[in-house]
């Protein structure tokens, strides 16, 4: 990503985010004590990216993860630690994990008590899903179809292997019609692979 947008991570950036790692994860600050998944997740992606994953302890970071994944009770928890090892290189079966979230209208849902999916909840699971072997039916196709969010929906569909150069033209027209965050620039980055 940062090679696409043309930036360089400023020395203190790094500097910053390696005060940030606590015995295995990552805190939001350097000041806090708390490690949570979603700050390890970007914090081993950013630490990939730039090639600085060394600096941490691999091990101290798996088995943080590894807990959290079979402990987890919302689907941005058990995405955060899947993915944080999928960085790593480890895989895992979680069909019965997913299958929690999974809805009859082929969304996934951020909780497991949670009646209705959400179009964010359905990303991370069918990124999930497709990493990890689950099997989704044809609802899921047509529910991306469906998503309000260009970016999300374009994110879904190339996710689902729906994308061709045309759709990935007209939902790129769509996205820059809007406000740009981060959602639509990862969109975005995903879509000139099909353009």
């Amino acid at each position: 990503m940062l090679s696409w947008l043309k930036a360089e991570i400023p020395k203190d950036s790094l500097e910053y985010l390696l005060a940030c790692y606590r015995k295995g994860g990552f805190a939001e600050n350097p000041i806090s004590r708390r490690i949570s998944l979603e700050e390890t997740f970007y914090a081993l992606w950013a630490l990939r990216e730039i090639g600085f994953l060394a600096e941490i302890s691999v091990d101290e970071v798996k088995a943080f993860l590894e807990k959290s994944l079979w402990n987890s009770s919302r689907l941005s928890d058990l995405y955060y630690a899947y993915m944080g090892l999928y960085m790593l290189g480890y895989c895992y079966n979680i069909s019965d994990r997913l299958q929690e979230y999974y809805r009859l209208d082929g969304s996934f849902a951020p909780m497991p008590k949670i009646p209705d999916g959400d179009p964010y909840a359905t990303y991370m699971g069918v990124g999930l899903a497709k990493l990890s072997g689950f099997r989704l039916s044809e609802k899921s196709f047509e529910y991306a179809k469906g998503v309000e969010s260009p970016a999300l929906r374009a994110l879904l569909m190339d996710l689902l292997g729906l994308m061709n150069s045309r759709r990935a033209r007209a939902l790129a027209n769509e996205i820059l019609q809007g406000r740009l965050g981060f959602w639509e620039i990862l969109a975005l980055k995903v879509l000139s692979k099909h353009t």
